[in-house]
């Protein structure tokens, strides 16, 4: 049922870099803290571990050994579960997160009680840099949309970092430049592309991100996070699994002709293409 997709994305992560190597493999069963709702690797546990741990991140893969010698201390790596907010409107953020496997929404919540995602960042970025650059509180905020992993570092060393300057800090505004292009295509998408499209495309960047054939996903979420309704949703996703392109059932979208998807997208999806 899943065969057929582009080599692109064909379930296995791509290793972006082993400067993490020391902190030992996260992806096997170790004793985790329990904080606000997150799950983090104990520091106790961390410290003995000695199998390799890949970072697929790629602002953190793409670092200098030396500044990723100088962060490692200072990074937690934790799991995320799908609804988690990680980011609340108008306070400020004291953490920043690099998601790996996770995928988390920049959300505005509208007066008349709508809701519409401006922002999907996965391993191609970070959440919470806004902190980082500003003052001021942002109105959105950000939620977990598929559960995941991620690296979480506190905002006052993420400053120091960048105030450093060098490799790290020319990473970071090249994401937030990643991001405000973000914004401004899907405004112009939400603005004068049908839902069906907009479907194809919004799939494709979780696609890109996941990196799985199959997506715990609502319909009535879909709707939310593309500031649509669910009517309308049902009906784009009807037609796209009648055409054999995706599939979907109990909370599941499942990729059927990834290649398919591309031709039905919009051009906002290659405009949109992340560096993962």
């Amino acid at each position: 049922m899943i065969n057929g997709l582009s080599n692109k994305n064909n379930g296995v992560s791509k290793p972006i870099s082993s400067k993490f190597s020391s902190i030992g493999n996260f992806n096997n069963v170790h004793p985790t803290v329990k904080e606000n709702g997150v799950n983090r690797i104990s520091n106790s546990s961390a410290g003995t571990l000695q199998a390799q741990k890949i970072s697929t991140n790629y602002i953190l893969g793409s670092l200098p050994d030396y500044d990723a010698a100088r962060l490692m201390p200072h990074l937690d790596f934790v799991s995320l579960s799908a609804g988690k907010e990680i980011h609340l409107s108008g306070e400020s953020r004291h953490c920043v997160y690099f998601p790996e496997t996770a995928v988390v929404s920049y959300l505005y919540d509208l007066e008349d009680g709508n809701t519409i995602e401006t922002v999907m960042i996965g391993g191609e970025g970070a959440t919470g840099l806004g902190a980082v650059l500003g003052s001021q509180p942002p109105r959105h905020r950000a939620q977990v949309t598929i559960e995941g992993n991620a690296w979480r570092i506190k905002t006052e060393i993420l400053k120091q970092e960048l105030i450093r300057s060098g490799k790290f800090q020319t990473l970071l505004l090249d994401y937030v430049n990643q991001q405000i292009n973000q914004i401004s295509q899907r405004l112009i998408c939400k603005s004068f592309h049908i839902v069906e499209k907009r479907l194809c495309s919004w799939l494709l960047m979780l696609h890109d991100r996941v990196k799985n054939n199959q997506l715990t996903l609502t319909q009535e979420n879909t709707a939310l996070l593309l500031g649509s309704n669910r009517p309308s949703i049902t009906i784009a996703a009807q037609t796209l699994r009648n055409r054999g392109l995706i599939d979907y059932k109990r909370g599941r979208f499942y990729f059927l002709d990834r290649q398919g998807l591309e031709t039905s997208a919009c051009e906002c999806y290659s405009v949109l293409q992340t560096n993962l």
